[in-house]
């Protein structure tokens, strides 16, 4: 008897520990945030727009620009003349649009994978949104 009432309180206490040491979103207060990343090697840069609904994270906008402030879209590294500069810079902004499209369906900053070639984006991006999801505490 006395083995499971200890084995009762060990698993209430393991359970408190996890739920209070965990990033519940409903602990986010409602609103829009906005974050910036610190600025790459290349003076490039991310920028996150976090709305909170109800404490949890409702959408995400997710942008890179590089050292010109140019936003890095499908024209990003074009005008170099390189075109396996160009192919390794959209390879980069495919991964950037996955992590918009992983953090708006998966709710979890945590549950974002990073996508091979797009690991500094994917640094700034988890940057940014770590500082949002601060604002929004």
């Amino acid at each position: 008897m006395k083995n499971k009432v200890f084995s009762l309180i060990f698993v209430l206490l393991l359970v408190f520990t996890m739920t209070s040491c965990s990033s519940d979103s409903s602990a986010l207060k409602d609103g829009t945030y906005e974050a910036k990343s610190s600025v790459d090697d290349s003076g490039g840069y991310a920028v996150v727009k976090l709305v909170i609904k109800n404490g949890e994270i409702d959408s995400v906008e997710y942008n890179s620009y590089d050292k010109k402030d140019q936003l890095k879209d499908d024209n990003y590294g074009k005008d170099t003349g390189n075109d396996e500069f160009y192919k390794k810079a959209q390879k980069a902004v495919e991964g950037m649009k996955s992590y918009q499209k992983q953090i708006n369906e998966k709710k979890k900053l945590e549950l974002v994978e990073a996508v091979s070639g797009a690991t500094v984006s994917y640094n700034q991006f988890e940057e940014a949104m770590q500082k949002a999801l601060d604002l929004a505490k």
